[in-house]
């Protein structure tokens, strides 16, 4: 079970009269976070260059923005990784369920076609032979 959060005002005080406390609560609580989620490894990276982010820029406006930026670019490598393992597993998207069955269905009635034309065109082959 994940540590309570201090109410926001304390927060506040603390990081105001305490930013050595505030931060050493802060990676308490962010390490205790990382430590229960999946590829810890992973997190701790993200997190150390998050925080190297940060640390770069002159406001918390600009934080906010680089940081979002940043965890954006993640979410989208993380989609492209996804698409490309969905790809070469032949797994198809939910949203695709309907139209990967219409071509199915579609290629099966091709498929029943085809058959249909060689039985006829065997047939008219074997009477023209007579």
């Amino acid at each position: 079970m994940p540590p309570a959060l201090p109410a926001f005002d304390v927060c506040a005080d603390t990081a105001r009269n305490d930013p050595q406390a505030f931060y050493a609560c802060r990676d308490r609580l962010i390490g205790g976070t990382i430590a229960r989620g999946p590829a810890p490894d992973n997190l701790h990276a993200l997190q150390a260059a998050i925080d190297v982010r940060r640390s770069s820029l002159i406001s918390p406006r600009h934080n906010v923005r680089a940081i979002m930026d940043m965890l954006a670019d993640k979410l989208d490598d993380l989609t492209d990784q996804l698409d490309r393992l969905r790809r070469s597993m032949h797994v198809w998207p939910v949203e695709a369920a309907d139209e990967v069955g219409a071509a199915i269905r579609e290629l099966e009635a091709l498929k029943a076609a085809t058959e249909t034309l060689r039985a006829g065109v065997a047939g008219l082959a074997g009477t023209a032979g007579r």
